[in-house]
C-alpha cells in the first residue's frame, strides 16, 4: 500500500506536568469519563518520591506519590467505568536481589497495592494494563521468557500463559479489552532468524492465537501497542534495526490483516498507549521520528501528520509518549522534551483538536444517543428491557453476572435506528447480581438488575 502523508496546521495546548522526570519517553497516560488527564511520571523531585501520579484538579496538577523506597520502571495505567485508577508497574528491593510485580489501585483517597510477581533472576521487560466494560482490570507482563496475562479472581490476582504453543520466547506483551469484554494481546516471539508479531484474543475462556506478520530476517520487532474498538483491532510495532528503523501498524477490520509501514526511515514506538481508535474508527499513533514526536492519523487508505507545538530553546530534543482520543474527539498525548545532553527534561502534556479534524468531525461525526433502561432493575419474574438506537449499526446487547462471564447473548447483529423493546424472562437465571450491557460502535450502556425468589 502506498501511503500519502499530508501535513496538516492543528490548534493544540500545551502544559508542563513536572520539570522533575527521570523520563526517558513520554510517560504512560489515561483520561477519565470527564476528559481529565493522568499522567504516570518517574520523577527525582526531593520530597514527593520516585513514581508519581499527576492529575488535573481546578485547572492545576496534583502530584500523588505511588512509591518512594524503591525504583520503578516499566509502567502503564488505565481508569476504569468508575473512575478508579489502575497503574502496573516493577520495582527493586533495596539490596537489588528481587523484583517486584505491583498493581496499585486508587479508590476515594487510599491506594491499594498488590504483589503480582516475585522475581530473584528475571527481568519484567514490560507490563500493559486495561479495564473492562465492568470496571474490571487486566494485565500482561512478559516474565521468565513467557507473556502471562493476569486478573483478579475474589481479590486475589490470578496468572496464566497466553501462548503456551509458543516455540520462542515471547516479549512486549500490551492488551486491550473491546466492547464485548474480549481480551486482545499484541506480543513478538524472539526467535533466532525471525520475530513473528501475534495477536491473542481470549473468548469464552480460551485464548486463539494467530500470527499477524512473518517479517522474516529481521528478528526482533517492538514495543507492541494494540488497541481494540468500533470493530477493529490494531497493533504498533517497531524495528530498531539500524538498517531497516521501519514503523508499522497491522489493523483487521474482523475479515483480515493489514499492514501499514508508515516509515522508511527512522520511527520508533516509544509507549504501550502509543496507538488509540476515534469514534469515527480512525486509527491515531504517537511515535518519535529521529528526535521530533509525531502524531498521526490513517483516513481511509491514508496516513495524516499532524504538526505539533514547536519546541523553544533550550529544548531541543523530544520522544513521544501515549496518545488517547476522549469521547468528544478531543486528542490527548504525552512526550519528554529536553535539552541536548538531557540534563534538563521536561513532561507535556498536549491536547486539542487539529483543526482539519474538526471540521470533519463537524461534517460526519453523528450525536450518539443511545439509550438502555430495564424496568424494574428488580426482578422477580419477568422484566422489559427498552433501547434506543440513534442510527442502523452493529449492536450486542448481553446479561454478565457479578464475575462479568457472559451468560446471555440477546443481540449481536446490525440493527436499524428506533427504539426497541425486549421481555426479559428470569427462568433460567439464578438469583443475584447481573449486568445488562449495549455496546454500539461508538458507545457502552450498563444497566444493573437483581433476580430475586
Amino acid at each position: 500500500m502506498v501511503l500519502l502523508v499530508l501535513l496538516l496546521l492543528s490548534g493544540w495546548t500545551t502544559e508542563v506536568v513536572t520539570t522533575t522526570a527521570r523520563e526517558l519517553i513520554g510517560p504512560p497516560l489515561a483520561i477519565d469519563s470527564y476528559g481529565m488527564p493522568y499522567v504516570l511520571v518517574h520523577s527525582d523531585q526531593p520530597g514527593t518520591g520516585y513514581l508519581i501520579l499527576f492529575y488535573k484538579s481546578d485547572g492545576n496538577w496534583i502530584a500523588d506519590t505511588l512509591e518512594c523506597s524503591a525504583m520503578p520502571d516499566c509502567r502503564d495505567i488505565a481508569i476504569d467505568r468508575s473512575g478508579n485508577v489502575w497503574c502496573v508497574y516493577y520495582l527493586y528491593s533495596p539490596s537489588g536481589s528481587c523484583r517486584y510485580l505491583i498493581v496499585a489501585s486508587k479508590e476515594s483517597h487510599a491506594w491499594q497495592k498488590d504483589t503480582v510477581e516475585i522475581s530473584s533472576g528475571y527481568d519484567f521487560f514490560s507490563n500493559s494494563i486495561t479495564t473492562d466494560t465492568l470496571g474490571r482490570p487486566h494485565i500482561t507482563y512478559d516474565f521468565a521468557q513467557y507473556g502471562y496475562y493476569g486478573y483478579l479472581r475474589d481479590s486475589i490476582w490470578c496468572k496464566e500463559i497466553i501462548d503456551s504453543n509458543a516455540t520462542y520466547n515471547y516479549l512486549y506483551c500490551a492488551i486491550d479489552a473491546d466492547h464485548q469484554n474480549r481480551l486482545h494481546v499484541g506480543y513478538y516471539q524472539f526467535g533466532q532468524y525471525s520475530g513473528p508479531i501475534w495477536h491473542a484474543e481470549k473468548k469464552d475462556n480460551l485464548w486463539y492465537c494467530e500470527v499477524v506478520e512473518s517479517p522474516g530476517s529481521v528478528n526482533m520487532w517492538w514495543p507492541t501497542s494494540i488497541r481494540a474498538g468500533q470493530g477493529r483491532v490494531g497493533i504498533a510495532y517497531t524495528n530498531p534495526d539500524p538498517n531497516s528503523y521501519r514503523l508499522k501498524l497491522a489493523h483487521n477490520n474482523g475479515t483480515a490483516w493489514e499492514i501499514d509501514t508508515l516509515t522508511s526511515g527512522f520511527g520508533c514506538i516509544w509507549n504501550q498507549k502509543a496507538l488509540d481508535i476515534d469514534a469515527l474508527g480512525r486509527y491515531w499513533l504517537s511515535y518519535t521520528s529521529g528526535t521530533v514526536p509525531i502524531v498521526a492519523f490513517r483516513e481511509v487508505n491514508d496516513w495524516h501528520i499532524c504538526s505539533l507545538p514547536p519546541l523553544v530553546p533550550p529544548l531541543t530534543r523530544g520522544r513521544s509518549g501515549a496518545i488517547r482520543v476522549d469521547s468528544e474527539n478531543k486528542i490527548h498525548l504525552t512526550r519528554l522534551v529536553a535539552n541536548d545532553d538531557y540534563s534538563y527534561r521536561e513532561i507535556h502534556y498536549i491536547y486539542g483538536t487539529p483543526e482539519a479534524i474538526e471540521e470533519n468531525k463537524v461534517q460526519n461525526l453523528k450525536t450518539e444517543s443511545v439509550k438502555l433502561k430495564i424496568s424494574p432493575n428488580i426482578v422477580y419474574t419477568n422484566a422489559q428491557i427498552r433501547y434506543t438506537i440513534p442510527e442502523t449499526q452493529r449492536i450486542t446487547l448481553d446479561i454478565y453476572d457479578i464475575t462479568g462471564r457472559r451468560i446471555n447473548a440477546i443481540i449481536d447483529g446490525t440493527v436499524k435506528q428506533g427504539s426497541y423493546t425486549y421481555n426479559l424472562s428470569s427462568s433460567a437465571l439464578g438469583q443475584g447480581v447481573y449486568f445488562l450491557v449495549l455496546a454500539t460502535e461508538r458507545k457502552i450502556e450498563r444497566q444493573k438488575l437483581m433476580i430475586v425468589r
